[in-house]
């Protein structure tokens, strides 16, 4: 019987790009993110990941890469596909949960991270 597993993925998973000096889309100064933000926006990112069951039942697995901004108010703003996993189904899966989040921030931020989704045997 296969069990849903989500694998955080935290040595490679938290590809998170610092981006000091850069702008927002509004044209607002994007903070720069430590190693503790990339941890904790990833814990909380994948807190709100749920494996698809129509994805589950049709052993669909695969890696979901996003790049998030994120408003001073903790207002995600965008988030875009950086990596697809290949299916539709998990992709949209980390974007809506994206938008769910609640992010640690303190000004405009811009990182990236990676959600894995993986079926294993018991």
């Amino acid at each position: 019987m296969k069990n849903k597993i989500l694998s955080l993925i935290l040595a490679v998973g938290l590809l998170v790009a610092a981006v000091p000096a850069a702008a927002a889309d509004d044209g607002k100064t994007v903070s720069a993110v430590s190693a503790a933000f990339k941890a904790e926006a990833h814990k909380a990112l994948a807190s709100q990941v749920s494996y698809p069951v129509e994805a589950e039942e049709a052993g669909i697995e695969g890696v979901v890469g996003v790049r998030i901004w994120v408003s001073p108010k903790n207002i995600v703003r965008r988030v875009q596909v950086i990596r697809s996993s290949g299916s539709p189904i998990l992709d949209n899966e980390v974007v809506k949960a994206a938008y769910r989040t609640t992010f640690p921030v303190k000004g405009w931020t811009e990182f990236e991270t990676k959600i894995n989704f993986s079926l294993k045997d018991e």
